[in-house]
């Protein structure tokens, strides 16, 4: 059973889980790509696996997780990259919330398949 998440865009199904999304979008083309209005649906945010590695929060071994950008450019998924050419991954959803608003963004859509659910 596919466990995929997915969102409907213009009357297409993408599928954006952070598996088998090839486009990356750095984040200083957000801007130009919705004056061109090429951007569609809502901005999706993620739990993934985290990739980078660094001190504290950036140790995936204590933090295995972070969270991920995707927006959906010209009807494909595309993971939001830093001018590094690195993913941009977020630690906070509440710092991640003052970036989305900073960029411009009033909606977002959030998912976490990766972290257990619930105490017991």
């Amino acid at each position: 059973m596919d466990h995929g998440v997915y969102i409907n865009v213009e009357g297409v199904r993408v599928r954006v889980d952070g598996s088998g999304v090839d486009v990356q979008v750095q984040q200083r083309e957000l801007r130009e790509l919705d004056q061109e209005e090429r951007l569609a649906g809502p901005v999706l945010v993620q739990r993934v696996d985290r990739e980078l590695e660094g001190g504290g929060f950036g140790d995936p071994e204590r933090h295995p997780h972070a969270w991920g950008v995707f927006v959906v450019v010209d009807g494909a998924p595309a993971r939001l990259y830093s001018a590094r050419n690195q993913p941009r991954e977020w630690t906070s959803l509440d710092r991640l919330e003052r970036w989305l608003r900073k960029q411009g963004f009033q909606r977002w859509q959030v998912f976490n398949g990766l972290d257990p659910v619930g105490s017991g």
